[in-house]
């Protein structure tokens, strides 16, 4: 469930490193953490998002910060920055669902984020395709009879079509078993 939790103490190790915090001046401990957004976000998964955690204290400790996420196959943390009191992370995702998000540390745990993750892409593609399909049922049952000539070989759907006299209507599946093709101006 620690899925970010490399990363954080990689991050801490290095913040150290280069002097930004120095542990013998370091507070003991985080007293509060909070994800400043709000408690549900729906994500496009083309999309990051940056997440302000307001820690407390300005120099409060990162030492043993943590974040979890229940769905470690939705999201990837891309990037952590620090300054003064807030702390930012930025999250992009890796597949669609829904996860819980908070940070947490041996002392204290922030308030809990759900996120969704959905393709829009996919989503609009699937919606375009389910209209089209009913599109043509509709057509196919509206279009269910047809036309056919006393004499000549294609079937219509316009009664009138190519100067049809006395036209006989019969189902397509008639008009196709009797060896009738489709009109190209009327049909298609």
């Amino acid at each position: 469930m620690a899925l970010f939790n490399v990363f954080f103490s990689i991050f801490f190790a290095i913040f150290t490193v280069f002097g930004a915090v120095d542990p013998a001046d370091a507070p003991a401990a985080v007293t509060s953490v909070t994800l400043d957004c709000p408690a549900q976000i729906q994500m496009d998964i083309t999309d990051t998002r940056s997440i302000p955690l307001i820690l407390s204290g300005s120099s409060a400790a990162l030492e043993g910060l943590e974040l979890y996420a229940d769905g470690d196959q939705i999201l990837t943390l891309k990037d952590v920055t620090v300054n003064d009191d807030c702390m930012t992370i930025v999250i992009a995702p890796t597949g669609e669902g829904t996860t819980d998000l908070f940070v947490a540390n041996d002392n204290v745990e922030s308030n809990h984020i759900q996120i969704t993750v959905v393709d829009s892409a996919r989503i609009a593609a699937e919606e375009a395709a389910k209209k089209q399909e009913q599109q043509q049922q509709e057509q196919a049952q509206a279009h269910s009879t047809v036309w056919i000539p006393k004499s000549g070989k294609r079937y219509h759907y316009v009664k009138d079509c190519s100067g049809m006299k006395n036209p006989t209507q019969v189902s397509i599946k008639e008009a196709i078993r009797r060896g009738y093709t489709p009109c190209k101006d009327c049909v298609g």
